[in-house]
């Protein structure tokens, strides 16, 4: 069963890692009246807040890993849409809209994707200011924990960094909060540089993080959505509960409220780093 390229119910859900996407194929998936349905029953955040538990029907387009395969080129990546789900594959032939997954890491290939899928829409996730940006990396950071990777403590370093930062001697926490600082006023490096702002394409709904912080915000971000995809939303009070239990495994989204002024714990390398940048 592979997905028809040609379809117009093709949705493909674009975002870089740390930037929810994973989280808004749920909400998509789940509580908008004309997708593809199948049973989420045993869905849960993981310990470090990241959705990917949610059941996936068609196979993800994974570019960050076809890079690491040395491909030249996302041309060069021959992507096949396999359907996984028979119960899936009956609602698309029955006009439902279904999701594509695209990750595609620091590579912002949007037009691609739209040419791969001439009749299909996209919902593209990006993160304009600085504090969209702090909150994606912690976050990317942060879900990394899932995999083979070790941050430090509370910072945006992983256990390599840190050995070299140990090494040249001195105060090991006030050495990551001063990286941290110049991490912070070069925007992140590359990871600033791209999806940092909204495209103009009446076929992409943009989504910005920051509105992930607040019920009201999100609920007017999926109802939008909704109208987007000429769907609405169904099962409000479900919903709600999903994103009240988003927010307690998202401790990043805590930056969004920080001040010069805000009182930190020494531990909270990030905070620390983020107060020391705000009152320079």
């Amino acid at each position: 069963m592979i997905a028809d390229f040609d379809s117009n119910n093709a949705v493909l859900i674009h975002y870089r890692g740390g930037a929810y996407g994973n989280f808004l194929f749920h909400v998509v998936g789940n509580y908008i009246s004309n997708t593809v349905k199948i049973n989420n029953s045993n869905f849960s955040f993981s310990t470090t807040g990241n959705a990917h538990a949610t059941e996936n029907y068609i196979s993800k387009y994974l570019l960050a890993k076809e890079i690491d395969k040395k491909i030249k080129s996302y041309n060069d990546y021959k992507y096949v849409p396999k359907v996984t789900n028979e119960h899936a594959w009956q609602q698309m032939q029955d006009g439902k809209k279904f999701l594509v997954l695209c990750d595609t890491s620091i590579i912002d290939n949007y037009r691609h994707l739209l040419s791969m899928w001439p009749n299909g829409v996209m919902i593209r996730s990006f993160m304009p200011m600085f504090v969209d940006k702090l909150v994606g990396y912690a976050n990317l950071l942060q879900k990394a924990g899932d995999a083979p990777v070790s941050v430090y403590k509370n910072s945006l370093f992983d256990q390599h960094t840190i050995e070299e930062f140990r090494s040249a001697g001195g105060d090991l926490d006030q050495t990551i909060v001063d990286a941290t600082v110049r991490l912070f006023q070069q925007e992140f490096g590359i990871y600033g540089k791209t999806f940092n702002k909204p495209v103009e394409d009446q076929r992409i709904f943009n989504f910005n993080i920051k509105n992930l912080n607040q019920w009201e915000t999100f609920k007017t971000s999926v109802e939008d959505i909704a109208k987007f995809l000429h769907g609405e939303v169904v099962d409000y009070p479900g919903l709600e509960t999903l994103y009240r239990d988003f927010c307690i495994t998202q401790s990043n989204l805590k930056y969004y409220n920080f001040t010069k002024d805000s009182t930190v714990d020494q531990d909270d390398l990030i905070g620390r780093s983020l107060i020391k940048f705000y009152q320079q």
